[in-house]
Parts: structure tokens; sequence; C-alpha cells
């Protein structure tokens, strides 16, 4: 019952039936089922991190695995305290109890156990950034756990490999693991692992300059925390209820125990027992498939609603994202129409002043004019207002936070700000709005300042936050 209860995070509960068991086993004197008690004892203490440290119990644990010369619960032992270590950051005393578990498995060739030790050293190599080491002990625990079949262990294993590739800067070799663990994770229908793996894909994503990939895989590990949360939810209430209905039918039981004796005190006592427990016996199990077939009729109901909502949450999904590539696909047509455009009124105007350098002065006034137009037609824009709109609708609130960060930034301030968001070149930005490179230069360091940007980062990596 106590392991039931730790697989399905009920802590609490599971630790009142492991103490169960430690009275009778203590009372049996059954010594090797009292020492891998007091391991689930110790492994519970770890997992929900109560102030009272589990290291009394484990070091009893030992205690009788030595007198025992049980191997492999000494191996377990030395396993969990230095889980334990681990957990409050004291990682060289962790390291050297993995250690000691590490040689004590090999002693006995345990694949499993090794493994788990190899992770967890990785593990610990990777919070005091000793990063070689960490590579070589996680790749190590994962080419055991393929060799055993330990998919969820293999997961867990590469989604490390991944962050650790992270840490050391390895920014494509960490999404290339990242993806595979998520992969597998996909396939195992582990729900836990995807989120983990998800979130690690946001994260490396938004070091790599990738916003969209990044807030898509932050989406789906949101998503995915929710779902975990409400099956494990929902699977503990379940697993509660059905304790309290157990628990509930033993003291039944044993009332009816005590019912029956009771009646042996007279003959006409018995019969009247006797028909009364029938009666009773036949209530309780109409009831019981009552409940049953509503309990399976309301679990029908919820499981349609939840795949009827599931199927609308995926088509709205879909369609916001079909909204958003046909929006930036307007935005980049509308840009290259901008950018020929103005190349287009470039070159007229380097050809109509060439003209003007000849001596026809006859034509010299007219074709000023016709410049002098052209120079209000590309400095004006016309086109801004109706890229402004087509910008917005894909960069939602770039322009309001830029204003709140700055106020007093002015609408060419902002024209140059929304297409330096865009990854345009220098060149396509200084023919869009009409200056030369050098002027482009100037603006972007007078924006420098009325965004206060900090000496060092850049104005691109700067504009790319909001």
């Amino acid at each position: 019952m106590g392991k039931i209860l730790y697989a399905q995070g009920a802590y609490p509960q599971a630790l009142n039936f492991y103490y169960k068991a430690d009275k009778l086993f203590r009372k049996l004197n059954d010594r090797l089922f009292l020492a891998q008690n007091l391991n689930n004892i110790g492994q519970t203490y770890n997992s929900v991190r109560l102030k009272e440290p589990p290291l009394p119990v484990f070091d009893e644990a030992l205690h009788i695995f030595k007198e025992l010369n049980n191997t492999s619960g000494i191996a377990q032992t030395y396993h969990l305290v230095g889980q334990f270590y681990e957990k409050r950051h004291a990682y060289d005393t962790a390291l050297l109890y993995q250690q000691r578990a590490l040689n004590t498995y090999q002693k006995i060739a345990d694949s499993n156990g090794i493994a788990a030790v190899y992770a967890n050293m990785g593990a610990a190599y990777e919070h005091k950034r000793l990063y070689y080491k960490a590579f070589h002990y996680l790749n190590s625990a994962l080419i055991l756990n393929k060799m055993t079949g330990n998919i969820s262990a293999e997961v867990g294993i590469l989604n490390n490999i991944g962050d650790t590739y992270r840490k050391t800067g390895k920014l494509k070799e960490a999404l290339a693991t990242t993806m595979q663990a998520k992969q597998m994770a996909v396939r195992s229908k582990n729900k836990r692992q995807q989120f983990s793996t998800s979130d690690d894909l946001a994260e490396t994503y938004k070091l790599m300059g990738n916003t969209d990939s990044a807030y898509f895989y932050s989406q789906a590990a949101n998503e995915l925390y929710h779902q975990v949360f409400q099956e494990e939810s929902g699977r503990q209430i379940n697993l509660l209820h059905t304790l309290y209905e157990v628990e509930r039918k033993d003291s039944e039981i044993n009332r009816l125990k005590l019912d029956k004796q009771l009646t042996l005190i007279t003959t006409g006592a018995i019969v009247v027992i006797l028909l009364l427990l029938i009666m009773l016996g036949y209530t309780i199990n109409s009831r019981q498939r009552l409940k049953a077939r509503n309990d399976k009729t309301i679990f029908e109901t919820q499981r349609n609603y939840m795949e009827v909502e599931l199927k609308n949450r995926q088509l709205q999904e879909e369609k916001l994202n079909e909204e958003l590539n046909v929006k930036s696909k307007e935005l980049t047509s509308h840009t290259l129409h901008i950018i020929q455009k103005n190349q287009l009124l470039e070159e007229l105007k380097r050809n109509l002043t060439a003209i003007i350098r000849n001596d026809k002065r006859d034509q010299r006034k007219e074709l000023k004019q016709v410049v002098t137009q052209i120079n209000v037609n590309h400095n004006q824009d016309k086109n801004w207002n109706d890229f402004r709109v087509v910008f917005e609708n894909v960069h939602t609130s770039f322009f309001t936070n830029l204003k709140k960060h700055a106020e007093n930034l002015t609408p060419a301030d902002l024209r140059l700000l929304a297409l330096l968001k865009m990854n345009l070149d220098s060149a396509d930005i200084a023919t869009m709005i009409g200056i030369s490179q050098d002027s482009l230069r100037t603006s972007k360091y007078r924006l420098r300042q009325k965004l206060q940007i900090p000496e060092g980062e850049q104005l691109h990596s700067f504009i790319q936050q909001f």
C-alpha cells in the first residue's frame, strides 16, 4: 500500500502505511524487510523534502544490510543517501556516496543500479559545472539504459545531456538532443517528460534568438503541465477515495464480526442477526452495482466532454497558426513592395539628376520639379500606415511596450524600430526610409540614447525583447 501511494505522489499517506509496516516487521523480527522498508521511508522523506532529515533511517537500514551481508541493499542505501545530499546541494558529499553505491553495484553487476548511479553523478557534476565529467557519466547511463530497454530513464538522461549542452553554449547539440528526448517521450506517451522536454526546448530556442519557436514550446509546456497536474490530481483523488472505501469496509467487516460473536449468546438472536446480515449484504451489493453503473456513466460523459474540448482547442490552435502565417506572409510581401518602390524611385532620381546636369537648360526647371516630387514621395512614405497595421497584427503590443519604455519616441523612431524588429539588413532599411547608411547609423545611435540601452548590449538584441 505504501509503494502504491508513493507511486501516485500521495507521500503523507504512503508514510502512514510504511510506518505501519515498520511496526509489524519489528514485531516479526524480519530484518531484511525492515531494512528495505526503512529505505522506502527515507526515499519518501527525500521526495517531499521534510524538515526532519532521513539520515537516521538510512543509517539503521545500512547497519542491517551490512549485518545480513546484503550487497544490493547496501548499494541502494548509499544511492539514496547520495540523492539526499544532492537535493540539499551538498554535491561533493553526494558524489562520495554515489561512488560507494557504484562500487557496490559493480560487485554484483547490477546494470540498472549502475545506470541510476551514473545518471545521478552526471547531474551532480552538471551542478558543479564540471561539464566534461557530466557528459561522461550521463552518456554512460544512456548506454546502459538502452541496453536494458529503460525508455523512461533514457528520456530523462537525454534531457539532462541537452541541459548540459545548453549550459556549455552548444545550442545546436542541445536542440538536437532535447528534440530526440521529446520524440521518445511522445512515443512513450509520458506527458510529464513531454512537459519537461518542451520547457527545455523553449529555453534553447530562446537562447538561439528564435522567439517564435520558443513561444510555441513554452505554450506547449504550459498546456502539458496543466494536463499532468489534472491527471495526477485525478489519480490521487481516486486512489484516496479507494483507500477510504477500503478502510470503511474494513471497519464494517470488523463491526459485523463483533455483531456475529454477540449473536452467539442466544439461538433466537442468531436467526435474527443472520437475516439482517443477508439483507444488509443484498443492500450493499445493490448499492455497489448502482454506484458502479453511475460511476461508469459519469466517467464516459466526462471522457467524451474532454475529447470534444481537446478537439476544439486543437482546431482553434490550427486556425490561429494559419492566421499568423497569412499575416507574416502579408507583412513580408508589403515590406518587399515598399523596398521595390523606393529602389525604383531612387533609380529615377539618379537618372533625372543626370539629365539636369546636361546642358539642355530648357529642360532643367521641369526636371527639377520632378526630382522634388520624387523626393517628397520618397521621404513621406505613404504606405507606412498600411505597413504599421500589418506589422501590429503579427507583433502585437510591440509599439505599446516600446512607448512604455521610452515615451519620447517619434513616428520616425517607431518606423525604424519596426524594420529592425523584422531583421532587415541596413541597406534595405536605408532604402525603405530614404536615407543613406551613414544617416541610418546616426539614427541608430540616437535610438540607443532614447532607449537608454546599456553599453555593450546590441540594439538588435534589445529590440527583440519587446
